[in-house]
C-alpha cells in the first residue's frame, strides 16, 4: 500500500494535502506571516529541486527515449539536404510524425557544435528554467510574488512526477515553453503586442505538435475575452500563417507530412496510458478545484469562470485522448500547465478585478499575502506544502536516473565511438556511403550515434525507430526499403561483434510470431548478401564482396 501511494503522484497530493489542511487550521491562530513564509519555502525548496534535476542532466550520458537520438538524426540528415519528411514511395525510412518545429530547434545545436549531445541538454536546462520564469510572471498577473512562488511547486511536481520526458532531448520541453509565452503574451496590457507574440509562438507551440491545437484554441478565447475581436482575428491570422509557413521551407513537404500524421492515428488507445493521463490531469487540475471549493469566493466570480471552463475542458479532453494513444503518455498533459495554474492564482487572488475577470490587475502590495484572508489562505499553504513534497520524491527519482556514477565512463566510451566514427567516414571502405546499422539493441549507444553519419556528408535513409513506429501501427517495411538495403550501395557499421539486424522484439510492441524487430526479409536477406568486410574495436563494417 506504502508503494502504491508513493508511485501515484495524484494520490500522494491529496494524502498530503489531507494531512496538511487540518494541521494548519489547527495553527490558524499563527500570525499570517508565517502561513507567507510556508508558502514561499515550499516554492524555493520545489525550485530547487527542479534545478538540481536539470543541472545533473546536462551530463547524463545516455538516452531517456527511444526516439531521441533518431530526432536528433533527423534534423541531422534534413541539414545534409534529406527530406523532412520521405515520402511513402521512396526508399527511405526514417520519418516521425512530429511536427517540423520539433527538429528545427537542434538545427543550431548540430550546425555550431562537433560534439552537440552536452549543448542540447544545456539549451534543455536552459528552456526548462526559462519556463518556470514565464509561470512565474504568469502567476504575477493575479498574485503576490511569495504565493507566485509557492504555486510554481504544482508545476514542477506534474513536470517531474510525468517522467524522464521534460529532461529527453525531444520538442516537449520547447513546446512547453512556447505555450506558456503565448499565454503571457495573451494578458499583455498592449493589445497588438498579445496578438503578436501569442499568434508566433502559438504557432510554434503547434509546430512541435498539432495535438496542441485545442490549447492555442483556448489561448485565443482568453485573447478575445481580454482584448476584443480585432485581437483574436489578427492573432488568428498570425498563427495560421506560422503554423503553414514552415512547410514552404527546403525539403518540408505538408502533403508528405499528412500522409505520415493519418498513419499514426490509428494507433489504439492504452488503458494505462489513459489513467496516467487523466492522473496528470487531476494533479494538475487539484489545486484550482480546491481552492474553488474553499474560498468564499462571490457568485459572480463563480460565472466568470464559466465560459473558459468550457474551452479549458475542451482543450484539457483533447490532451488526456492525444496522451491516451499506443506510444504517448502523461506529458501530452503538460501545455495546461499555464492555464490550470492562472486558474488556480485567480481563485487565489483577493482582487476582484472589477473590469474584467482576465484583466491583469496590480500586484499586491509587499505587505499582502495575495490571497484571500484565513481559510483559502491556508488552503494555498497545504496545497504548497503537498505539492512539494510531490517534487522532492519525484524530483529525486529523476536526479537519481541521471546522475549515474558510470557517466565518465560512458561519456568516454560515446566520445571513442565518435571518433571512430570520423576514422570511418573519413576514408569509407570501398568509396560507398556509410549507414548505420543495428546488432542486439535498437538502443545501443553506437547505433544512437547515427545522427553523426549525417553530419560528416553521408546520406542516411533508415532508421530502426521508424520500424519501430511501423510495426506499432501495423505496418510492414516497405519493399523498396528492403531492396535498398539488401543492394550494395552501402557500408553498413554494426556494434562490434553484434548479428547484424538481431534486435529483439520491444517489449512495448504486441507479441508476434517473430522475436525480433526487423523482418526476416532484412534480418536473413542481409546475412545472405552482405559479409564483414572490416572488424574495428567498437564498429564493425558490413558490406557486399567486392565484384
Amino acid at each position: 500500500m506504502r508503494d502504491a501511494i508513493l508511485e501515484d503522484p495524484t494520490l500522494l497530493f491529496l494524502i498530503l494535502f489531507a494531512f496538511a489542511l487540518p494541521l494548519l487550521i489547527r495553527l490558524q491562530a499563527w500570525d499570517q506571516l508565517w502561513f507567507r513564509r510556508l508558502t514561499l519555502l515550499g516554492g524555493a525548496v520545489s525550485v530547487l529541486v527542479f534545478l538540481q534535476v536539470n543541472i545533473a542532466n546536462v551530463s547524463h550520458t545516455r538516452s531517456f527515449w527511444h526516439d531521441e537520438r533518431h530526432i536528433i538524426a533527423i534534423a541531422a540528415a534534413y541539414m545534409h539536404g534529406e527530406p523532412m519528411y520521405p515520402s511513402p514511395a521512396a526508399a527511405d525510412l526514417y520519418a516521425l510524425v512530429y511536427g517540423p518545429v520539433t527538429y528545427l530547434i537542434f538545427v543550431p545545436f548540430l550546425a555550431l557544435f562537433h560534439h552537440p549531445l552536452p549543448a542540447i541538454r544545456v539549451g534543455i536546462l536552459a528552456v526548462n528554467l526559462a519556463t518556470l520564469l514565464v509561470l512565474f510572471l504568469i502567476l504575477r498577473k493575479r498574485i503576490a510574488w511569495q504565493t507566485a512562488l509557492g504555486l510554481l511547486s504544482v508545476a514542477t511536481a506534474t513536470l517531474l512526477a510525468v517522467g524522464p520526458a521534460l529532461l529527453g532531448m525531444r520538442g516537449d520541453s520547447w513546446m512547453l515553453f512556447s505555450v506558456c509565452v503565448a499565454l503571457l503574451s495573451a494578458l499583455s496590457r498592449n493589445w497588438v503586442e498579445a496578438a503578436a507574440f501569442s499568434g508566433v509562438f502559438g504557432a510554434i507551440a503547434i509546430g512541435f505538435k498539432p495535438t496542441v491545437a485545442p490549447v492555442v484554441l483556448l489561448l485565443l478565447v482568453i485573447l478575445y475575452r481580454k482584448h476584443g475581436r480585432r485581437a483574436l482575428v489578427s492573432s488568428a491570422l498570425i498563427t495560421a500563417m506560422g503554423v503553414f509557413s514552415v512547410y514552404l521551407l527546403r525539403g518540408i513537404s505538408l502533403q508528405t507530412y499528412l500522409i505520415w500524421l493519418v498513419r499514426s492515428d490509428h494507433r489504439p488507445f492504452v488503458a494505462e496510458s489513459l489513467i496516467s493521463s487523466l492522473l496528470a490531469s487531476a494533479l494538475l487540475a487539484l489545486p484550482a478545484v480546491l481552492l474553488l471549493v474553499f474560498s468564499a469566493g462571490t457568485s459572480r466570480r463563480r460565472r466568470v469562470h464559466a465560459p473558459l471552463a468550457v474551452f479549458g475542458i475542451i482543450a484539457l479532453v483533447g490532451c488526456i485522448v492525444t496522451g491516451s494513444k499506443h506510444g504517448a503518455g502523461a506529458w501530452h498533459i503538460w501545455p495546461m500547465i499555464p492555464f490550470l495554474l492562472l486558474w488556480a492564482a485567480y481563485d487565489a487572488s483577493e482582487q476582484e478585478a472589477e473590469a474584467h475577470p482576465l484583466q491583469a490587475a496590480a500586484p499586491a502590495s509587499r505587505g499582502k499575502t495575495g490571497t484571500v484572508p484565513d481559510c483559502p489562505g491556508i488552503v494555498i499553504t497545504a496545497i504548497v506544502l503537498a505539492a512539494t513534497v510531490v517534487t522532492a520524491r519525484y524530483g529525486f527519482r529523476d536526479f537519481r536516473n541521471v546522475h549515474r556514477k558510470d557517466q565518465a565512463e560512458q561519456r568516454a566510451e560515446e566520445i571513442a565511438a565518435g571518433d571512430a566514427i570520423d576514422r570511418i567516414t573519413a576514408h569509407p571502405l570501398l568509396g560507398r556511403n556509410i549507414e548505420m546499422g543495428y546488432g542486439e539493441s535498437a538502443d545501443d549507444y553506437r547505433s544512437d550515434l547515427r545522427f553523426m553519419l549525417p553530419l560528416r556528408g553521408q546520406d542516411d535513409f533508415f532508421d530502426a525507430n521508424a520500424v519501430f513506429e511501423a510495426a506499432r501501427e501495423g505496418l510492414a517495411v516497405p519493399s523498396n526499403v528492403v531492396e535498398r538495403i539488401l543492394g550494395c550501395q552501402d557500408i553498413w557499421l554494426v556494434p562490434h561483434g553484434e548479428v547484424p539486424f538481431s534486435t529483439l522484439l520491444p517489449a512495448a510492441l504486441p507479441a508476434s510470431t517473430s522475436p525480433f524487430l526487423f523482418p526476416d526479409s532484412i534480418r536473413l536477406g542481409f546475412s545472405q548478401s552482405h559479409v564483414l568486410l572490416k572488424s574495428g574495436p567498437i564498429y564493425d563494417q558490413w558490406g557486399c564482396p567486392t565484384v
